[in-house]
């Protein structure tokens, strides 16, 4: 007989092998309907639960289930794609990190435009009473 700690689950085809305790580890997520004795929840011929979602982007879902930290390679670009899977299974403390990070990177973007346009400024030899005359002075902030 299988242990149930054991979940067995198939994401898009991807294949994860996992604990309950793991699966139920954040609150009132999607995991609690999948893994509730009463879920007619669909299953594969393995007997793994099925989610048609990104198989991929899986991996941070249960790594964040595991460790409650958003666990991302460096110079990860599928950040809205992880944002929609985190929606989808209704993990909100994973959303709330994403959108935080989300938010950290468009400040540092724009904090690196603006260093860049500050750098052509220098290059055109500009100060800031000819860039006033221009009508927005706003980028002269740094």
């Amino acid at each position: 007989m299988a242990d149930r700690r054991i979940v067995k689950l198939n994401v898009g085809g991807m294949f994860y092998t996992t604990t309950r305790e793991t699966l139920l580890s954040q609150p009132d997520t999607l995991f609690y309907e999948i893994l509730s004795k009463e879920s007619n929840w669909p299953r594969d011929e393995r007997g793994s639960y099925f989610v048609d979602r990104d198989g991929h982007l899986f991996r941070y879902v249960l790594n964040f289930m595991r460790t409650s930290k958003l666990l991302l390679p460096n110079g990860f670009r599928e950040l809205l794609m992880l944002k929609e899977e985190a929606d989808y299974f209704e993990i909100d403390s994973l959303l709330q990190r994403i959108e935080t990070l989300d938010q950290n990177r468009k400040k540092h973007c724009r904090s690196r435009r603006k260093k860049s346009f500050h750098s052509s400024l220098e290059v055109l030899n500009l100060n800031r009473s000819d860039f006033e005359l221009i009508g927005d002075s706003e980028w002269w902030e740094g």
